[in-house]
């Protein structure tokens, strides 16, 4: 539990909305285990050590103020620099967004799941969730910032394809996809 807090620590030190992933863990973690109290405090103890190592090395170098100035203060900030227009993001993510909605319905229809399964598929939707809320608190807005997205869409995506029966169709699918994905990539480069 104290890792997980300092993993997503580390990583909010270099891109600060990570840190919405905090968020996203304690309520994953409410929602599925019965964990005590003690290890939340413990999981947000790992979480602040970074950074209060961080501001106390600047502390000891006279550089408490740019810290505060440059990183912490606009970070808390609510509002973004877009770098490119939603309408961009829109036709760069249509495809894999059309495939996640007929992989969620497929998973509604077709899937028969364990309880651990279901919960799986369950905490990789919160993933997704909180992603988004991670773009959106984002100060810069590109679309590398879609990257968080990757691991819970390749999760539906994937039971997408174990869902499909006739492996030919599963395979026309899959090449839709990708040559979809390379196309709509090479086109808006161009």
């Amino acid at each position: 539990i104290f890792n997980l807090g300092l993993y997503v620590s580390l990583a909010s030190l270099f891109s600060f909305s990570y840190s919405v992933y905090l968020i996203g863990v304690i309520i994953t973690l409410i929602i599925f285990t019965r964990s005590s109290p003690r290890k939340y405090f413990l999981m947000i103890f790992g979480f602040v050590l970074p950074h209060l190592l961080l501001i106390s090395s600047f502390y000891l170098m006279d550089g408490l103020t740019p810290i505060l100035d440059y990183y912490y203060i606009p970070n808390l900030q609510i509002g973004s620099n877009a770098y490119i227009s939603a309408s961009s993001v829109w036709v760069l993510a249509a495809l894999p967004l059309a495939f996640l909605f007929i992989s969620l319905v497929m998973m509604n229809r077709d899937a028969r799941f364990s309880k651990y399964q279901s919960q799986l598929v369950q905490c990789m939707f919160l993933w997704m969730v909180f992603s988004i809320v991670q773009i959106l608190y984002s100060k810069d807005f590109r679309p590398q910032n879609l990257i968080t997205l990757i691991p819970s869409l390749s999760f539906f995506l994937t039971h997408f394809f174990l869902l499909i029966r006739r492996k030919r169709i599963a395979e026309a699918y899959l090449w839709v996809l990708l040559l979809g994905i390379i196309s709509i990539g090479y086109l808006a480069r161009h």
